[in-house]
């Protein structure tokens, strides 16, 4: 009750104050007042008092004067609540009187429905058992009702027809799935074993007829697998299992079967045969197999490559790891724990090759890969799964390959060192027989032109050479990187071309410092070989310009260095062909351009590129400009 006191003030308060809604407040009291007299009846009138005594303070506070409408607006509280009180109380009284009433009455209902069944229980037990079996007859009637729709159903959706034969009237019956299942609207026709018999596959016929005829003579029961050719010319493959009842003589007399539809089986069966054999076939071409290997009971499954790559006929015995450790050659074993235990613990799966030991006391090489790994809820290791490949003929083509490599790589030292002695010693005795005929003037100016052609030639081959082993020293990495400063080099470089003898050549270069990138000594010959191809393959007087600028790619910083000249150009056509490798067996041929090649090669392991354009664009015959670009160290 104060709490309905408590929350019809705050009703007022909040309508005529928070909310400011302009509605006498006492109208809200009726809330509390009528809602107390409904649950506390009479009671309600000491709410209405309250509540009146709160309406008179306030009047009197707000006015400041006595009237009597705050007294007359109290007196209506206290006879509302009165009279509603009163009213909920003789309510309530009288649903207590109606539930009494109701309760004496179902109390004289229950009375008189015991004495008419003391006095209907003769009649009722002489009608009970024929109410229970006609009950029971009923229940039955309905599961069998019930069961037949279930077993119906399952039949259709396991394409499951069940059948029976009696043998003496040659008669049989079908399930409304047999029908479906050769295709034919059920019980439209009566079934005989003739009737079954016609839509048997022609091929299948003669199996039929055995296992009919050992039926009738033996009595066996059956299972085998047929077609039948439906109406509309489909041809489907059933399962037939059958059951033989025999008489009190042992004749059989009656079969009870089953056909199932397993003709989508047969087709997936099939189909993961020729899958399985594809795969064989392919695993066996390859001479790759795929395992898995249980790390439960230690036990592997292999593919029949698998055996076969081990030397023994496809699933001969039951590998486990210890059988496959003891055939792994000794020396590789330690390896194989390794990553297995890397596997396992760390989750690192790889492929890595080892040695096997063959049943014939052969050595075969092998890739094997660890592909997954399946752990159960607690994380632990179940299964690992993976395949095996045999690479010994891989593994000889490439010992093969490195001893040759080797064997061309000593010939090519020996054949440059001894032909480059060779050159050297006779460039040596032409320069001496030059110097000694000319100084006695016992040359013509022609003959002179023939000896310095064969010192230049053999020049040539000792810088061919040359550019060949430094060439093949890059390749086996036997140049250390190192930080070089591209502007100094360049410096060095061109003071090497400041004097050429019997040419007028002039070259432009204003030296720069701190241009630094990672390369090898081999930067210097790019250079080189620049330059001296600018002048090798001009004539006359020729200038040489070589610049250093800064290039921004993508944000990345590259150092450019220009080497142009105004000798007589390159054409378009062999520009685009100019650094293709595939050129380096026409280079090879024709014994020149090397010099190029080895340039792009440098430049490309350098991690930087190389372009040549025409020196004034559009006009190849100004001239030449090549330009080297190459990451900044940063």
């Amino acid at each position: 009750m104060s709490l309905t006191i408590v929350v019809a003030i705050f009703l007022a308060i909040f309508v005529n104050v928070i909310w400011g809604v302009d509605i006498v407040y006492t109208h809200l009291f009726y809330i509390p007042i009528i809602l107390s007299a409904i649950w506390y009846y009479k009671k309600a009138v000491y709410v209405a008092i309250i509540l009146g005594v709160i309406h008179i303070l306030i009047n009197d506070m707000v006015l400041g004067s006595f009237t009597y409408s705050p007294f007359l607006r109290t007196l209506s509280f206290i006879l509302i609540a009165y009279v509603i009180g009163m009213i909920a109380e003789r309510k309530d009284k009288l649903c207590d009187k109606l539930k009494s009433s109701e309760d004496s009455l179902r109390k004289v209902r229950d009375t008189l429905e015991l004495k008419v069944q003391e006095r209907t229980k003769e009649l009722k037990d002489i009608n009970e058992s024929l109410r229970n079996e006609i009950n029971e007859r009923k229940s039955v009637e309905e599961a069998l009702r019930e069961s037949e729709l279930h077993f119906a159903k399952a039949q259709h959706v396991a394409r499951l027809g069940s059948w029976d034969w009696d043998i003496s009237k040659n008669e049989v019956k079908w399930s409304d799935e047999q029908y479906h299942i050769f295709g034919l609207k059920p019980h439209a026709e009566k079934v005989t074993f003739d009737t079954f018999f016609s839509f048997i596959h022609p091929d299948d016929r003669e199996l039929l007829i055995k296992n009919r005829e050992s039926i009738l003579h033996d009595g066996r029961n059956y299972s085998f697998d047929y077609r039948i050719v439906k109406p509309d010319g489909s041809i489907r493959t059933i399962h037939s299992e059958g059951e033989v009842i025999h008489d009190d003589n042992g004749k059989p007399v009656k079969v009870f079967g089953t056909m199932q539809d397993i003709t989508e089986r047969k087709r997936s069966e099939q189909a993961l045969k020729k899958s399985g054999a594809i795969l064989s076939r392919a695993q066996s071409i390859a001479h790759v197999g795929n395992w898995a290997w249980n790390l439960k009971n230690n036990e592997i499954n292999w593919s029949d490559e698998v055996f076969r790559i081990f030397g023994h006929d496809p699933q001969e015995f039951q590998p486990t790891f210890e059988w496959v450790m003891n055939n792994v050659h000794p020396e590789d074993r330690e390896l194989i724990s390794r990553y297995l235990k890397e596997a396992i613990y760390e989750d690192k799966l790889r492929g890595f090759d080892y040695r096997i030991m063959m049943p014939d006391g052969s050595i075969r090489y092998v890739s094997w890969v660890f592909d997954k790994i399946r752990r159960d809820i607690n994380g632990n290791p179940e299964w690992m799964y993976g395949i095996i490949q045999d690479i010994t003929r891989r593994k000889l083509v490439e010992e093969a390959l490195l001893d040759s490599k080797a064997q061309a790589e000593l010939y090519v030292d020996l054949m440059g060192h001894d032909i480059n002695n060779m050159n050297q010693i006779t460039m040596g005795y032409l320069e001496l027989a030059h110097n000694i005929l000319k100084c006695e003037g016992k040359l013509e100016s022609c003959h002179i032109d023939l000896v310095e052609r064969a010192i230049e030639s053999l020049q040539n081959s000792s810088r061919l050479i040359g550019n060949v082993r430094k060439l093949q020293r890059e390749k086996m990495g036997l140049y250390t990187p190192e930080i070089l400063d591209v502007g100094k080099i360049l410096e060095e470089v061109v003071s090497q071309f400041q004097h050429i003898p019997n040419r007028d050549v002039k070259i432009n270069y204003t030296p720069v410092k701190g241009y630094f990138v990672e390369a090898n000594e081999l930067l210097r010959d790019v250079f080189i070989n620049l330059i001296g191809n600018a002048v090798k393959h001009s004539t006359g007087p020729l200038t040489i310009n070589v610049g250093v600028n800064i290039a921004i790619d993508e944000g990345k910083e590259y150092f450019e260095v220009a080497v142009e000249d105004n000798g007589p150009g390159i054409p378009d056509k062999l520009k685009k062909t100019l650094f293709d490798r595939l050129n380096i067996a026409d280079t090879r041929a024709r014994g020149k351009g090397f010099g190029l090649c080895l340039i792009k090669m440098l430049v490309d392991d350098f991690k930087g590129k190389l372009r040549v354009e025409d020196r004034v664009p559009g006009d190849h015959s100004h001239g030449t400009r090549f330009v080297v670009t190459l990451p900044a160290l940063s």
